[in-house]
């Protein structure tokens, strides 16, 4: 989907797919199944962000290259917001909760619904 205020995109990254270095603005990233992704940002040392299926994480606008370093796909929505500043208000969704990474910026988790 996507109109002039959001594009959503379902992505999935077979085991050891590389993405190549790319622009990616401020966006929510919905984690369908569990995963460690492998994180090249431009300028920065590499880091893994391991996650489990129902977390949900705000990422910044930033360069990057990812790889799934895992022997199963993983599969992910992701939601970039279009046109609304450099900086997000944390507003958690209903059932989630918002806390800060070690960075010091916001993640939003989801919780699951029993």
């Amino acid at each position: 989907m996507e109109n002039h205020k959001v594009r959503v995109l379902e992505a999935t990254l077979k085991p050891k797919d590389k993405v190549g270095t790319h622009e990616q603005g401020e966006h929510m990233f919905y984690v369908l199944t569990d995963g460690t992704l492998v994180i090249e940002a431009a300028g920065r040392t590499g880091y893994e962000m391991a996650f489990k299926a129902g977390e949900s994480f705000w990422l910044p606008a930033q360069t990057r290259a990812l790889q799934n370093d895992g022997d199963k796909p993983i599969k992910a929505l992701i939601v970039e917001v279009k046109g609304g500043g450099s900086r997000a208000t944390p507003v958690p969704t209903a059932g989630g909760k918002t806390s800060k990474s070690r960075s010091g910026r916001v993640v939003f988790q989801q919780r699951k619904r029993r």
